[in-house]
């Protein structure tokens, strides 16, 4: 089982692959929206079920299911925290060929 530390480790050493549990396919690490998704099952283990943790946690049940299975995306800050995430912006160089082409 993964835990939010692991991911977050794997994000940090790179394009690592995991198992991801409920879909049973491969994902790359770094898509942010599995560490939103898993995030919430973690939620969803500690309070029993998605109902209590949305509760607990005080988001809309079915907006917290839609984050959890993919469906929605790109969660505000607040919610973020409230999950125990934060965002975080990577901006990467373009490959060489690629970089000054204005086409």
């Amino acid at each position: 089982m993964w835990t939010l530390k692991d991911l977050s480790l794997a994000l940090a050493a790179g394009s690592y692959l995991v198992e991801a549990r409920r879909a049973r396919t491969r994902m790359k690490v770094s898509d942010p929206f599995f560490v939103v998704g898993e995030a919430v099952r973690v939620k969803e283990r500690q309070h029993g079920g998605l109902r209590p943790a949305a509760r607990a946690l005080r988001i809309d049940a079915a907006y917290l299911k839609r984050l959890r299975d993919g469906e929605k995306r790109d969660p505000g800050d607040a919610i973020l925290r409230k999950l125990g995430l934060y965002r975080e912006v990577v901006y990467r160089w373009l490959p060489s060929s690629q970089s000054g082409k204005t086409g």
